[in-house]
């Protein structure tokens, strides 16, 4: 694997979303106009299926998404997909949450394609660049596919991975007497628009029986919001890893106002386009990057000090600080997109509808292309 790497704006060592423990805060989707296509050769697989009434048979796999049960694939059957040489893909990375894994794991010496990494602060210039026609796969939160749907982007989900900590938290500043949600109403919030943190504020202000319009919102870029919050020019702020855990060292009678337990999907999703799965050496290449990313992922909870260390030198921060975010961040795993993924993601997409975030509600079953899950069952099985 050949690696170049661009950056779309100066680096910050605080790490909003951060390889191996890696948060994504996002924004902007994908297009409902029609459904996602299932057949390119983005995996080759031969497999052994047992049929509900028990007998076998050997032939090619169905690319088509799983079906509610009649079969099962032998997961070691599954082969990758075989990319054409000089296969390029563009990635769009954040904060080296998809590259350094990889680096560490050993992993991107097995991907097949070449990989060019441009890293982003954010969702929203992450697809913006997809717009632009420069990127053929990067990662987002489970924010921006939605809010993207709803704007009638060509943007695909093809993978996803979900974090089990509790990352954000709503914190009011000391001397702003905020000890609840519901002390927000009329007061000035700080998140921003179109990223994981709208998604979280909205629900924290559903749980406290409030909307968006009961607060004055004060939309500030990701890294900003813990300016506003230093400096008192707003009543409270959605902050995230590290950046929380530094602002709560330093400011000790600051109020975590709420976590975000229980309020958040924990879902990190790889997108693409349906014009680059149009393209079979691109979707090969794809779900080749899949597959070691899931390789990648595991390896990295089954050697939490390493990954711990690499994470520590990537961002110039002590070890122990790095073992804090992992922490608190848990466990990373690839999950294939079953039912469930796309549940929580229909989930939040109401509740953006109901919010009146975005016009009207959406199917995102549309948004999901399931070719790649026997790759990544079977990264997780291996």
């Amino acid at each position: 694997m050949h690696t170049h790497s661009a950056s779309t704006r100066p680096r910050r060592r605080f790490a909003v979303a951060f390889a191996v423990l890696g948060l994504t805060l996002a924004a902007c989707g994908s297009d409902s106009s029609s459904a996602p296509a299932t057949t390119a050769a983005a995996a080759s697989t031969t497999a052994t299926t047992t049929t509900a009434g028990g007998s076998t048979s050997t032939e090619p796999a169905s690319t088509e998404p799983a079906s509610t049960g009649a079969t099962t694939t032998t997961i070691a059957a599954v082969t990758l997909p075989v990319v054409p040489k000089g296969t390029t893909l563009h990635v769009g990375d954040q904060q080296n949450t998809l590259k350094l894994p990889l680096d560490t794991s050993g992993e991107g010496k097995n991907v097949q394609a070449s990989l060019q990494f441009a890293t982003f602060v954010g969702g929203p210039p992450l697809v913006e660049a997809f717009n632009a026609g420069a990127l053929d796969v990067g990662y987002v939160g489970d924010t921006p596919p939605i809010l993207a749907q709803a704007r009638g982007q060509d943007l695909v989900i093809v993978g996803a991975w979900r974090y089990s900590g509790n990352l954000e938290a709503i914190v009011a500043p000391p001397g702003k007497n905020i000890t609840s949600v519901a002390d927000l109403k009329g007061k000035k919030f700080a998140y921003s628009t179109g990223t994981a943190l709208q998604a979280f504020a909205i629900r924290a202000l559903k749980e406290a029986g409030l909307t968006e319009k009961d607060v004055t919102h004060v939309d500030l870029p990701i890294l900003d919001i813990v300016g506003a919050v230093k400096s008192g020019d707003v009543d409270a702020g959605v902050l995230v890893e590290p950046i929380l855990s530094s602002y709560l060292k330093d400011n000790p009678t600051a109020k975590v106002v709420r976590d975000a337990q229980g309020l958040t999907t924990g879902l990190q999703l790889v997108i693409t386009t349906k014009k680059a799965l149009t393209d079979p050496g691109k979707a090969a290449a794809i779900g080749d990057l899949v597959y070691h990313e899931a390789l990648a992922f595991k390896w990295s909870i089954a050697h939490p000090a390493a990954a711990a260390q690499a994470f520590a030198t990537a961002n110039n921060i002590s070890l122990d600080a790095a073992k804090l975010l992992q922490q608190r961040n848990g466990a990373q795993a690839f999950v294939p997109l079953d039912d469930k993924v796309i549940g929580d993601l229909q989930g939040l997409a109401d509740i953006f509808s109901d919010a009146g975030a975005i016009p009207k509600k959406l199917d995102v079953s549309a948004l999901f292309d399931t070719r790649f899950n026997p790759l990544v069952e079977k990264a997780n099985a291996g």
